[in-house]
């Protein structure tokens, strides 16, 4: 036990929690080596670093010093960047993807009580928005074509037949074209849908535009050629 407390303090110690996200993934301190490190994006977090190694070990740096393990065999995680999101990470084990929410009551220094639960199997993709102006805090693809899009509590659009989407950064800004669509998805014929995002009293309604009428070689030649976002 002794021991284990020496290594934990030691870890905590190590200059690579101070280093810049990118510097992080590089180092291996006390023999673990680090596959990616992330920093946090919002304020009111209380993590500042999520570390994961290539053992599949994923970690929490809290920003008061504790260190701690939330679960292994993990693929791949993201950080949630939504102000509104009540998730703090989202991550995949084996092709599901797992939300970690905060756990109530917990304070600053209190490693994250894990309450995690699968959102959707067989995933391809999963993007974490980052404009506020959209409720929808994070979207995600099956490998079959399904995409899902949630706001903070529930799916709040679903299409099938999508092989790539990408979020809308200009969505509500205004001056700026396409502002009215919160997010590009494509299908296997290359043609675009538009996802508009209209509120509805308290709530918002997001609906597929009518397609393109030409294809593009993906979402990003549709934008250039279409000026999006300009």
């Amino acid at each position: 036990m002794k021991t284990m407390i020496v290594m934990m303090l030691a870890l905590v110690a190590s200059p690579v929690f101070a280093e810049t996200t990118a510097n992080c993934a590089k180092s291996a301190p006390r023999g673990q080596e680090w596959k990616e490190c992330k920093d946090t994006v919002r304020s009111n977090e209380t993590v500042a670093q999520y570390l994961l190694t290539k053992s599949g070990n994923l970690y929490a740096m809290m920003k008061k010093g504790a260190f701690c393990q939330l679960t292994s065999n993990v693929d791949t995680f993201k950080v949630s960047q939504h102000a509104n999101d009540a998730a703090m990470i989202y991550f995949t084990k084996s092709d599901d993807l797992y939300v970690l929410n905060k756990q109530d009551g917990s304070t600053d220094n209190d490693c994250p009580k894990a309450k995690k639960h699968v959102i959707m199997n067989d995933v391809k993709e999963y993007k974490m928005a980052t404009n506020t102006n959209t409720t929808i805090v994070n979207a995600a693809l099956t490998k079959s074509g399904k995409l899902v899009a949630w706001d903070n509590t529930k799916p709040v659009y679903t299409d099938y037949g999508v092989t790539d989407f990408q979020m809308n950064n200009c969505y509500g800004v205004k001056g700026k074209s396409f502002n009215s669509y919160v997010l590009f998805t494509t299908d296997y014929a290359g043609f675009i849908t538009k996802v508009k995002g209209k509120k509805s009293g308290n709530f918002y309604d997001f609906i597929a535009d009518k397609a393109t009428k030409g294809r593009y070689d993906s979402i990003e030649s549709f934008k250039s050629k279409e000026n999006v976002c300009k």
